[in-house]
């Protein structure tokens, strides 16, 4: 007997934006035979929430790479973020390369600067990051 599923989410249960029909309908087949149901994904914890939404119930979810995980109450069960202390640090380490640099807590992506580059991203993904030219002086603090 299945007592748990548990599915990733982009390219798995989500493509291009929705559910196809037949998840939907093995999903809810899947709850009214009291199988508990958990959406890990790399995405930010609301984001999960919202296609949780769509399916009208409540899924136990692991929200950025399993950074942070919820029971299908809402209970917080790990929020695996980097002690305040060592944020700098981190940051300092790896601030010296050439990649695009976004921090993320479980609700909003950051970056310092929206170059065109960032744009253009945003522009072709369902990602939105604040720009926060103080990023590196809130980590630990504000964010």
């Amino acid at each position: 007997m299945i007592k748990l599923f548990v599915s990733d989410l982009d390219g798995t249960m989500f493509h291009q934006g929705q559910l196809f029909e037949h998840d939907v309908e093995a999903l809810k087949t899947l709850l009214d035979r009291g199988v508990l149901l958990c959406f890990a994904s790399g995405r930010l914890d609301y984001e999960i929430v919202k296609i949780m939404e769509s399916l009208e119930g409540n899924f136990h979810r692991i929200s950025m790479n399993g950074t942070y995980i919820y029971s299908n109450d809402g209970e917080a069960l790990l929020d695996a973020t980097f002690h305040p202390s060592i944020i700098d640090k981190v940051y300092e380490m790896i601030s010296h390369d050439k990649f695009l640099i976004y921090v993320a807590d479980n609700s909003t992506y950051y970056i310092e600067e929206k170059t065109d580059l960032v744009k253009e991203i945003e522009k072709n993904s369902s990602m939105n990051a604040v720009e926060l030219k103080t990023l590196k002086t809130d980590l630990g603090k504000s964010i």
